[in-house]
């Protein structure tokens, strides 16, 4: 989607609620004259952790909303991005404000629409199917199942596929179909992972037969991965905060 910062229109980020903090492209940061500064927060990424600079924002525009903001600094070139929304902005509580009639939003209530390609916030959402989602204001994370296996995944509009953390404990990852090895872009760098065929994927009342996914070799991360909802083919998502549920509708 296209926001501003300041004077400086049309510059390209993307949604993705698999990411706790805001991204901002270091190029974007030099051209926009902005100062980035050392701050204490450790981010995992993959398997490693890192410490990135964070630069603050003042003038952030998406539309008709504008939010003040600190993003933390990254090299984005790969995601042919400006930009990255996390849930530091998604999820806040009182910081965003339509200017027309100045009122604040409480947007505790989200909706993600991939058809229209919009974004709403504060209004609810009567859809098809329901799953809950863990009260964790870091992530978002859901109970989804892989031949009846119970995993905790991470909802990431961010990710191309869905993606299992091979841990040493998950053996049975191994016994998936393999493709074929890829590397990833990551923070850090690049990351090596196995692509895979994913067979009854469960969530909630919806399920799919074969999915493409991802293995990673991690022993950091504390999930058991992350939910791709580009490989699911939702039409929509609306994502209730206060009553911890998402809601979504058929296939697109």
């Amino acid at each position: 989607m296209q926001g501003d910062i300041g004077k400086t229109r049309g510059l390209k980020f993307t949604v993705d609620t698999g990411a706790r903090f805001s991204l901002l492209d270091a190029g974007v940061i030099k051209r926009l004259g902005l100062i980035a500064e050392s701050q204490g927060s450790r981010i995992l990424s993959l398997d490693t952790v890192t410490t990135p600079n964070r630069v603050l924002v003042t003038d952030l525009r998406l539309g008709p909303i504008s939010a003040s903001l600190y993003f933390l600094q990254a090299d984005l070139s790969d995601w042919g991005v400006d930009g990255m929304i996390g849930l530091d902005l998604l999820r806040r509580q009182g910081c965003l404000t339509d200017p027309k009639p100045h009122e604040t939003l409480k947007n505790n209530k989200l909706t993600l629409d991939f058809q229209s390609r919009t974004i709403r916030f504060g209004r609810s959402q009567r859809l098809e199917y329901s799953v809950p989602i863990e009260s964790d204001p870091r992530q978002i994370i859901v109970t989804a199942k892989i031949l009846n296996r119970p995993l905790r995944l991470v909802v990431d509009t961010g990710a191309d596929m869905t993606t299992l953390f091979g841990k040493p404990d998950s053996i049975w990852i191994d016994t998936l179909p393999f493709v074929q090895s890829t590397v990833l872009p990551t923070l850090d760098g690049e990351g090596r992972a196995r692509q895979v065929e994913l067979p009854n994927l469960e969530l909630g009342n919806c399920h799919w037969g074969w999915t493409p996914g991802l293995v990673i070799s991690t022993r950091l991360q504390p999930t058991d991965g992350l939910l791709s909802i580009h490989t699911l083919r939702l039409k929509i998502l609306h994502f209730d905060f206060d009553c911890s549920t998402i809601k979504t509708s058929a296939l697109r």
